[in-house]
């Protein structure tokens, strides 16, 4: 459990281990294998070795406005949720990202085959993304601050019961789909197939191109 003011972890954690941040700015420096997962109620946690939030198929839980700083380098986990929480300096590659609930920001960049859903809260993408997995904004409100922001143009983007704001920019993806009590808003779609499915959908974006 890492707590208060800064500290600085050069043992490698192996095994069943974990890691808690709680409070203070912390930094893990070797590779790790740990499985345990690693939680950030508070502070930031700085990984500045490619594998120093152990195993790739761990989880990453940030709440209380808590801060994971990838150190400027490319880590891969399972998936990362936030609850009020930031992720910053860096790339996160094939894995799943979860905005669910508070004000959460992602300025590192997404890559591989990574995903995001968007189930509840404010979340913003602000990094420069590629990721080819799917997008769902499945409530809430996922805000795009930037053209690259919402990942590979060959993805397909699901909202229901939320709202997706392009923050006045062009977005493309291969299908756009509204799932019902759905709004995208302030901006364009180029070359994007839209599906209108079920109840109440309001399309505030232009649409252009082949779309």
């Amino acid at each position: 459990n890492l707590n208060n003011n800064s500290n600085t972890i050069q043992v490698s954690l192996i095994g069943g281990s974990s890691v808690t941040n709680t409070s203070g700015t912390n930094t893990l420096t070797l590779s790790n294998s740990y499985t345990g997962g690693t939680t950030i109620a508070g502070g930031a946690l700085i990984s500045s070795n490619v594998y120093g939030l152990g195993s790739t198929n761990g989880t990453v839980t940030i709440s209380g406005g808590g801060v994971l700083d990838l150190g400027n380098l490319t880590q891969q986990q399972t998936s990362v949720t936030l609850s009020a929480g930031t992720i910053q300096d860096g790339t996160l590659t094939n894995t799943t990202i979860v905005g669910a609930s508070g004000s959460n920001n992602v300025t590192a960049n997404l890559a591989g085959s990574g995903s995001v859903t968007n189930s509840g809260g404010t979340n913003t993408l602000s990094g420069t993304n590629s990721y080819a997995g799917n997008t769902f904004v499945a409530g809430g409100l996922l805000n795009i601050a930037s053209g690259s922001s919402l990942g590979a143009t060959s993805g397909n983007t699901t909202i229901t019961n939320g709202t997706l704001d392009l923050s006045g920019g062009t977005q493309q993806q291969a299908l756009l789909t509204f799932n019902g009590n759905a709004i995208a808003t302030n901006g364009t779609f180029s070359n994007t197939a839209v599906n209108l499915n079920n109840n109440s959908n309001t399309i505030q974006v232009s649409l252009i191109g082949g779309s």
